[in-house]
């Protein structure tokens, strides 16, 4: 699952199936301790503010525990939750793993929820197709709040004709009934800026560096770069 890391050189690894955090010492190769978490872990990331980790968990519950030791104490919030961002501001940012929702939570409860917005474009042959926003594969920190890969799904109704024989994922934009996207949310206005990727199939992790976003294909392989 999912690795965070923090200055002292350890790394907390999240074990999905078995619902715990695994801490290693990466210098000495070693195991230092496995904790239990939840029941379904996912996301993870370092509160180093507060020394604790923060667990997503597809049961719908956040999780905290320490760096070392002790047991996680959790807070609820709603199901189906899959990565979570530790905002500068000490607020958390949490993805909706089939809806691509973020929500930001404050004091344990959720303040705002953010998605990208649903779109309408004609497909190559001129018909009319509404997407929708789903699957958010995943969610990393950004600048403005948080950066997300997700899917736009074809919520309209398909015919026999104007998709070719085949086509599920659609590689210029228009074609196949879901597509791959990039989000970028801003905590600050709720903001959601969207762009399809006209490049990779099933496009599932993301992230970015001096304003060039990078992200890795499940369908195909290397790695796709766009300013």
């Amino acid at each position: 699952g999912r690795v965070v890391s923090d200055e002292a050189g350890r790394a907390y690894v999240v074990l999905r199936r078995a619902g715990e955090v695994l801490t290693l010492e990466l210098e000495a190769g070693r195991v230092v301790e496995r904790r239990e978490v939840c029941t379904a872990p996912r996301g993870i990331d370092l509160d180093a503010g507060n020394g604790e980790l923060v667990v997503a968990c597809a049961e719908g519950v956040l999780a905290r525990l320490p760096l070392s030791g002790g047991e996680a104490r959790t807070i609820p919030l709603e199901p189906d939750l899959r990565d979570v961002v530790v905002h500068e501001s000490g607020r958390l940012l949490v993805s909706v793993f089939r809806t691509a929702e973020i929500l930001a939570v404050e004091d344990g409860a959720v303040t705002s929820r953010m998605r990208p917005a649903i779109s309408d474009i004609s497909d190559a042959f001129g018909s009319p197709r509404t997407w929708v926003p789903s699957v958010a594969w995943r969610m990393r920190a950004h600048p403005e709040g948080a950066i997300l890969v997700h899917q736009h799904s074809i919520s309209t109704q398909l015919g026999t004709l104007g998709v070719p024989s085949g086509v599920y994922y659609g590689g210029d934009c228009t074609t196949g009934v879901v597509r791959s996207a990039i989000s970028i949310a801003s905590l600050d206005t709720g903001a959601v800026r969207t762009a399809a990727l006209s490049g990779p199939s099933l496009a599932v992790d993301v992230t970015h560096d001096l304003g060039t976003i990078y992200t890795a294909s499940a369908a195909e392989p290397g790695v796709a770069s766009d300013a």
